[in-house]
Parts: structure tokens; C-alpha cells; sequence
């Protein structure tokens, strides 16, 4: 089952047209016509009368230039429920490909373009999921900046994070519903573009809670929501584009015998340069991966990536710590036990730096008290290569243990932090995966 994330029923607020906060001097009275119909037509019907005065929108002066009746779309969209995204489900989405199909379309374009004529209707239906789908969780993306709390919502870089949003809501609204393989394509064209221009998102967040006095109530929360729904849609358009290109031991995204004792080891041997380079030489413990090499899941193998990679980070950072107040050259080793069961698996990574206290370990997953510096230019933790995202040794530039944290809860697992004071750091993370195909039903 999925867990509480960005696809649960937004909490109702005093009325879905007004913004929660305003400001008298900042704001001006704006009448936007009424948004109806659905999105599966060319065009929503508009109609030409104004709102009642109840239903009057108060909207910043400095969000208009998408027009008040893309804002007004953004508000009545943020309130439709969806279904939680679930492996299950998942897997359902896009054409399906046996493994030997899968292996002879790999080195064939020729084949593999015939392959998608042959199942052009699952491609073109997930594609329409996804126009109907994603403007839906964009648009809670830019409710959850407004409801940022205190004066997030007014910071520079909230502000141009939210005008970019609102511009990619207008573009997605704006293309036609896919009907075939060209209109997928377009379609499809068009993500790819919002995903680059998406690529400092991570950058603004950091900087507007960086350039904070102090915590503001509710920053995790409205933070939480956010990040999920990226989450969630990175997750979505990655399963419809990697069901198109069939690949073994894959289903779109999720692997079918995802390994995370195999997934720490390359990881281990990926970024030590990158993370040795980002400590200006300094020698880096030893990464000792161990426990049941059979336990493999379906699962998607790119957030057991993300979780671990913040969490070595982590545990690499306290073991050289450790080494430095003690004066010693080689730093203690950081130990992977990988433990599988019967639904799920659990990960133990454990270091020898010396522990700290229960509230310095649970600052290390707080947005505020992790965003000291957001010059990491590189680094971003939902990025699409591992080498994007081990960049920047330095987590606290990064929120990283907090975005480890969602993507551990989101499929319904956890991450949590325990500390040994004198001792070290033992951090568990548990995966709740598919087994077998009886849970697909």
C-alpha cells in the first residue's frame, strides 16, 4: 500500500479561491472568470460571467503573468483526489514485455520501434494519464509554496520557483490530449523540457530556508508535501518513458530483483573518487557491505540508490570526523548489513564517529537546520544520475537525509536515525516490497 503522500485529498482550507495568506499593500483585487468542464477536451469551457463576490480571488500582483484564469485552474485542480501511487500500480502502467522480448528489442531500434506501433494503445493511455494526472499534482506543487509558512511564500526565490511552476502548469494545460504515437511523443517532448528547466528547484528551496532567522512552524510539513509531489511525478513520467524502451529485469522502473546488498557495493565503488576529491584527499573509511545476497525484491532500484547514497554520506562524514579528533590516519570503517524478509527488506548502516546526542540526530533530517549553505551547484538529491547526487560531500547542504526519509516512507518503509552516544551512529532503513505477483491483484 502506498503511505500518506502527495496523492492524498489535500486538507480543505476556508475556500479552495482564496490564498491563505495576504498582504494589503502587496495584493490587488482581481475577478477571475469561472474555469468548468473537464481537461480531456481541446479547450475548458470559461464562462463569461464573474465569480459571486464570495468567490472574489485575491491575487498578488507579482503572479500575474500566466493570467488569472491559469491561477484559477491551478485552485480548483489542487483539490482533485487521486489514488495513491503504489508498486502495484506502477506496474501497471505503459505496455508490458517478457524478458526475452525485452533482451531482443535491446540492440534492435528497428524492432523496438515496431514494438511500440504493436502497443500503441497502452502507450497512448498512460500517456493520457499522465496529461490528466501530472497538472493535478503541479498544481499542489504550487499550493504547498503558498503555503509555505511566514514569509517563504514572499522570498525571491519562492517566487521565481512558483512562477516557473505556474508556467509549466500553462504548458501542460495548454498540449493537446495525446491520441496516438506523435501526439505522445510531443507530449512527452515537452516533460523532458520542464524537467531541465526544473533543474534549480532543489537550489531555490535551500536558498529562501537558508536565508531564514529561525524555524517557522510547519516548515517540515509544507516542505514534506512539496517534495513528494516531485517525487511522485518524476516517478510517473520515469514508468511511462521506461516501459517504452523494454528493458530485462525491469518493469519500466521497478526492477524486478532489486538488491540492495548489490546496489551499496556500486555505490561504494561509484562515488568514493567524487567524495575523497570533495575532501580534498583525505582518506575515507573503508564501506563493508554484508548479509543475505538472496534478498531481492521488486522494487525500484533508483530510490534504494538515493536512501543509501545519503545515508553512507552520512555515516562516510562521522567515521572521518572521528578519525580527525583522534588524530589517526585510516578512519573507522563504515559497516551495510543487508537483512531480507519476508515482505520487505532492512538495511543497517552503522559507523564508529563517535555518536552524538538525539537532538543533533534528529537535526541532521530538518530542512532548516540542514540548509547552511546552497552554493552546492551540482547537487541536487532527487537528481536522475547517482553522480549528480553524490556530488557535494556536505549533506547539510542538501536536505538529504530528509528527501531519504520520504522516498523510504513513500512506498509505506522508514528511515530512522539512532544514535550511540561515545559509540557512533546506527541508521535502519526499511523497504517495503512486492514478492511475488499475488499482491499485484
Amino acid at each position: 500500500m502506498g503511505v500518506e503522500n502527495d496523492d492524498a485529498e489535500p486538507p480543505s482550507t476556508d475556500h479552495c479561491w482564496q490564498l491563505q495568506r495576504l498582504r494589503a499593500l502587496d495584493f490587488e483585487l482581481i475577478t477571475v472568470p469561472c474555469v468548468t468542464g473537464t481537461r480531456d477536451g481541446a479547450n475548458p469551457d470559461v464562462s463569461p460571467f464573474f465569480l459571486p463576490e464570495s468567490r472574489q480571488l485575491l491575487i498578488s500582483s507579482m503572479t500575474t503573468s500566466v493570467g488569472a484564469k491559469v491561477l484559477a485552474e491551478v485552485y480548483r485542480l489542487h483539490h482533485i483526489p487521486l489514488p495513491p501511487i503504489t508498486l502495484q500500480e506502477l506496474l501497471k502502467r505503459g505496455p508490458g514485455a517478457s524478458p526475452a522480448i525485452a533482451a531482443t528489442l535491446q540492440n534492435d531500434p528497428q524492432a523496438l520501434n515496431k514494438w511500440r506501433e504493436v502497443n500503441a494503445p497502452a502507450i497512448v493511455t498512460s500517456a493520457q494519464l499522465l496529461h490528466r494526472e501530472v497538472p493535478i499534482r503541479i498544481s499542489r506543487r504550487i499550493v504547498d509554496l503558498e503555503n509555505l509558512p511566514d514569509e517563504l511564500p514572499q522570498a525571491k526565490p519562492i517566487v521565481s520557483l512558483r512562477e516557473q511552476l505556474l508556467s509549466s502548469f500553462d504548458q501542460l494545460m495548454s498540449c493537446p490530449l495525446p491520441a496516438n504515437l506523435a501526439g505522445e511523443r510531443d507530449f512527452m517532448e515537452l516533460h523532458r523540457k520542464i524537467r531541465k528547466e526544473h533543474a534549480t528547484m532543489h537550489g531555490n528551496i535551500a536558498e529562501a530556508v537558508q536565508a531564514l532567522k529561525y524555524e517557522p512552524q510547519g516548515l517540515s510539513e509544507s516542505l514534506d508535501h512539496f517534495y513528494n509531489s516531485r517525487i511522485g511525478i518524476r516517478m510517473l513520467v520515469d514508468q511511462h518513458l521506461a516501459a517504452q524502451t523494454p528493458k530485462p529485469g525491469f518493469t519500466g522502473i521497478v526492477h524486478n530483483e532489486c538488491s540492495p546488498m548489490a546496489i551499496a557495493q556500486e555505490i561504494a565503488l561509484k562515488v568514493r573518487p567524487m567524495w575523497q576529491e570533495s575532501l580534498d584527499g583525505e582518506q575515507l573509511p573503508a564501506i563493508i557491505v554484508s548479509g543475505d545476497e538472496q534478498a531481492t525484491y521488486r522494487y525500484v532500484s533508483e530510490h534504494v540508490e538515493i536512501i543509501l547514497t545519503e545515508v553512507l554520506k552520512n555515516a562516510v562524514l562521522n567515521s572521518v570526523a572521528a578519525a580527525k579528533r583522534a588524530g589517526i590516519g585510516s578512519p573507522p570503517p563504515v559497516n551495510v548489513l543487508v537483512s531480507g524478509g519476508l515482505h520487505g527488506m532492512c538495511v543497517k548502516v552503522s559507523d564508529l564517529g563517535g555518536g552524538m546526542t538525539r537532538k543533533e540526530a534528529n537535526a541532521l533530517s530538518n530542512y532548516y537546520r540542514t540548509a547552511t549553505d546552497p552554493s552546492c551547484d551540482g547537487y541536487d538529491p532527487v537528481a536522475e544520475a547517482l553522480e549528480r547526487r553524490a556530488m557535494g560531500l556536505d549533506f547539510s547542504d542538501s536536505f538529504g537525509l530528509r528527501i531519504a526519509q520520504l522516498y523510504a516512507r513513500y512506498f509505506g518503509g522508514e528511515l530512522a536515525i539512532m544514535p550511540m552516544e561515545g559509540h557512533g551512529v546506527e541508521t535502519y532503513i526499511y523497504m517495503k516490497c512486492l514478492t511475488g505477483d499475488s499482491e499485484l491483484k
